[in-house]
């Protein structure tokens, strides 16, 4: 067995081209054809290394977590995530709908590198909570009070036939994300 990990439009594509037999893919699919099977919402963060200036403007929710509105937010520099990936083409889309103003120290960059140089210092980063491992060196901030969610899917490739290894995978796909629900 092999483990891609990619962005979802790349995990699109090699699922079309036959070469994965499970993927794991943001919602609504942007090139396939058939159905992906809705798995969770994917909450999407800022992250921050321990004690950023950026909890000063941080407000809490009843549930006790911390949300920033992304003006607040704006004041530092970002470390964005490529555009052609849903997370870069998501935290451009909020920073644009919002008319905020912004800088970005690296503008191209995966998402685990975004945390890891957000953690550094170089700069906020967006990632998403299911990316997120527990670290005593980095905050997260909602963004809104009310948070922004990605529908993540789990998806087959579009041949009629489906290994039954890949059917299993599947369940066992399907499992974990309802255990961590």
């Amino acid at each position: 067995m092999d483990v891609v990990e990619e962005h979802s439009l790349r995990l699109e594509e090699l699922l079309l081209e036959g070469k994965l037999d499970v993927a794991v893919i943001a919602l609504p699919a942007a090139k396939l054809k058939n159905e992906a099977s809705l798995l969770t919402k994917d909450e999407v963060f800022l992250v921050a290394p321990k004690g950023h200036a950026l909890r000063e403007s941080a407000h809490t929710a009843p549930d006790g977590s911390r949300w920033v509105r992304l003006k607040e937010a704006a004041q530092y520099p970002f470390v964005l995530s490529g555009q052609s990936t849903i997370l870069g083409n998501i935290s451009r889309n909020l920073l644009q709908k919002e008319k905020v103003k912004y800088t970005a120290e690296h503008d191209d960059i995966s998402a685990a590198m975004a945390v890891s140089m957000a953690k550094a210092g170089i700069g906020l980063a967006f990632t998403y909570a299911s990316c997120l491992d527990p670290d005593d060196h980095l905050e997260t901030f909602r963004i809104g009070e009310k948070g922004i969610y990605l529908n993540l899917g789990v998806a087959l490739p579009s041949r009629e036939y489906h290994s039954l290894a890949a059917k299993a995978l599947l369940e066992i796909v399907c499992e974990v994300y309802r255990q961590e629900s």
